[in-house]
Order: structure tokens, then C-alpha cells, then sequence
């Protein structure tokens, strides 16, 4: 055999091949979806592929996937040329938004995706009784029908009202109140007790006679010059009293007796101080007396 011919042969074979894999890989699309539904089998979420290609293509090499990653679903079947096929994904598309991913599985790669709701800006989320669609089948912007067009075209689908996006209120600052500052406590000053003061006793005061007369204290005489001057003399009835005595205050012999008792007790105390002082000087001296003799008689012996 000729190897000039075999190897024209051999590529061209590889290439019709490759180019029919390639092609196949890039006419599917994600065409229609629903997301709100009940989540049941009568209701379920959807799914729509369509093969907008010559050739029919095996969809059992195909997976769908959607944000989490976590929720795969293998398709399966034959899809004929410029047809459509759906798939029953019940309870798995979050309604407020998602993220739905064709992928091929033994050439790891993504064939188409739609990001919709609070999961891209594809298309918005659809609501119950809507779907989610190609505008013109497999190449047209994403919009969102009034009602579904399951397992068909998309081209004689009737738009639903662009829903207004709600406009996000911007929060007012609140002023943050100011803190009224704390008062510092005084501390007041602890009062140092005051010590009263001690009342002074008076001491008494001994009675001074009248500096005019000297009282004398002759035991003998007191009592009879005390009895002249006191008692008056009289004749018939009047009463005779010379200008000396009207003039002198004589104090009452009880007093003059407190006065004499008084000395006589404080000369008596002094006597025995005296008297105890020269006793313990005597003994004083009696005492050096002995010792000096003492010593004596050591330095004798």
C-alpha cells in the first residue's frame, strides 16, 4: 500500500471526526429554566437543553450543575438536530437566584451556564407560573416569560413585564448623642475629731481678811476681841458704835478657825518631810560609812 495515500486518509477521517465532536460540543445550549415551583413531582424545577446543530448528539456524556457544585444531575438520551429536551431538576434551584452550568464530562469543560437573580445579572429571577428563556432559541438574550414554553420553542413566547428593581432607601445617620460627662465626686475631708478640752477646777480661793485689821492668833485674845468687837454695846435702847469699828469688817471666828486649821496642817506636812528627808540622808551616810569600811578592812586582810 502506497503511504502516501494512507495518511491523507487516516487525517481526514480524524478530522471529520474532531470537527463533529467539536461542533456537537458547541450547539448545545441552556435554553429555559424554571426555578419557582411547588418542588413536587406534578411541579417540579426545569431545565431545557436544545441542539441547535445538524447532527443529533449523546447527552449521556453531559452533566448538570448548579452554584453549590453539590447538585449534579447526568443527563441522558439522544438529542435530535434543532430540538429540545428537559430535564426535571425537582426542588434543587433556589427560586430567589442560582447558577445553572452545562458541562461535558470526558472532556472536562463548560459548555454553556446562566446566572440569574441575586446569583448574576443574566436574567432575573422568575416567578411562580414564569420561566426563564432564550428570547430567540439558543442564541437570544435571557428574558422572562409571562408563561413557559417546556419542551418547545421560545421564539413565539409571550415577555413578561420588566419588573421595576425597588429602589434601596439609604439609612439616615443617627446622631450619636453626646454623653453627658460624669461628675467628679468631691471627697470631702474627714474631720479630725476634736479632743475637748479639760475644764480647769478652780481651786479655792482662801478667804483674805480686810488687810485693814491683821487677825491675831493668840489663842488667849482671839476669842476675846472676836466677842468685843462683835457684839455691840447699847444704853437705853440706842446703840453706841465707835467710828473705828463702824469701819473694820471683822470676819466670824468660824472662818478664822478654818484658816488656823488649815496652816496648822500644812506646817505639820512640811515637819514630816523634813524629818523623812534627814532620815534617809542619815541613811545615806551610814550606808557609804559601811561600804568605806569595808573596803578597808579588804585592802588590811
Amino acid at each position: 500500500m502506497n503511504n502516501a495515500k494512507v495518511w491523507p486518509a487516516l487525517l481526514a477521517v480524524f478530522l471529520t471526526f474532531f470537527i463533529s465532536q467539536t461542533q456537537a460540543y458547541a450547539e448545545l445550549f441552556i435554553n429555559e429554566f424554571a426555578s419557582d415551583t411547588e418542588g413536587t413531582i406534578a411541579d417540579p424545577d426545569w431545565v431545557e437543553i436544545y441542539n441547535s446543530g445538524v447532527s443529533s448528539i449523546d447527552l449521556s456524556d453531559y452533566r448538570l450543575e448548579d452554584f453549590e457544585a453539590t447538585n449534579k444531575k447526568i443527563l441522558t438520551g439522544i438529542i435530535d438536530p434543532f430540538s429540545f429536551t428537559t430535564f426535571d431538576w425537582s426542588n434543587k434551584l433556589n427560586k430567589n437566584g442560582d447558577v445553572i452550568s452545562l458541562f461535558r464530562i470526558s472532556n472536562p469543560s463548560l459548555v454553556d451556564e446562566v446566572a440569574y437573580g441575586d446569583r448574576g445579572s443574566d436574567v432575573f429571577a422568575p416567578e411562580q407560573g414564569q420561566s426563564a428563556g432564550r428570547n430567540t432559541d439558543g442564541t437570544g438574550v435571557w428574558i422572562i416569560f409571562s408563561a413557559s414554553s417546556k419542551g418547545s420553542t421560545n421564539n413565539a413566547s409571550t415577555p413578561a413585564p420588566t419588573p421595576t428593581a425597588t429602589p434601596t432607601s439609604v439609612p439616615t445617620n443617627t446622631p450619636t448623642p453626646t454623653r453627658t460627662p460624669t461628675p467628679t465626686p468631691t471627697i470631702k475631708p474627714t474631720s479630725t475629731p476634736k479632743i475637748p478640752t479639760p475644764t480647769k477646777i478652780p481651786t479655792p480661793t482662801p478667804i483674805k481678811s480686810d488687810p485693814t485689821i491683821k487677825p491675831t492668833f493668840s489663842p488667849t485674845n482671839t476669842l476675846a476681841k472676836v466677842s468685843e468687837k462683835v457684839l455691840p454695846t447699847s444704853v437705853l435702847g440706842e446703840s453706841t458704835e465707835s467710828a473705828a469699828d463702824s469701819k473694820v469688817k471683822i470676819s466670824p471666828p468660824e472662818k478664822e478657825t478654818k484658816v488656823l486649821g488649815s496652816s496648822s496642817g500644812n506646817l505639820s506636812k512640811i515637819l514630816i518631810g523634813v524629818g523623812v528627808i534627814f532620815l534617809i540622808s542619815c541613811g545615806i551616810l551610814a550606808f557609804r560609812s559601811y561600804v568605806k569600811n569595808r573596803k578597808e578592812n579588804n585592802y588590811s586582810g
